[in-house]
């Protein structure tokens, strides 16, 4: 599950894997859909975090979780797929505004 994940089909899958317990009369499709979104949410926020305005401690374990990703992502040589020196160029989702020159602010 993603926060771009669409709530009905993420609410039919969940029916569907776990039939034998979310169609019962106990649980409504609206306190699904309601958990569901609350769940969404919640992995949206965690892409937002201000490392800034953690402890030490917090920002040491929020980097641990981020090692695990990066070795999960990293190329060796000898892996299948090792490309030496890869470069990419990356486009802009959004103007960032900050990196824009002017031609009164260069100063030669």
């Amino acid at each position: 599950m993603t926060p771009d994940s669409r709530t009905l089909d993420l609410l039919n899958h969940l029916k569907k894997r776990h039939s034998m317990y979310l169609n019962t009369s106990k649980i409504s499709e609206d306190q699904l859909k309601d958990l569901i979104e609350k769940l969404k949410k919640r992995l949206s926020e965690e892409k937002e975090i201000n490392l800034n305005k953690l402890t030490p401690e917090e920002v040491a374990e929020y980097k641990k979780k981020m090692d695990v990703d990066f070795e999960k992502n990293l190329k060796r040589p000898g892996d299948e797929d090792f490309e030496y020196d890869l470069r990419k160029d990356f486009k802009p989702v959004e103007d960032s505004g900050w990196d824009e020159e002017d031609e009164e602010d260069i100063v030669l």
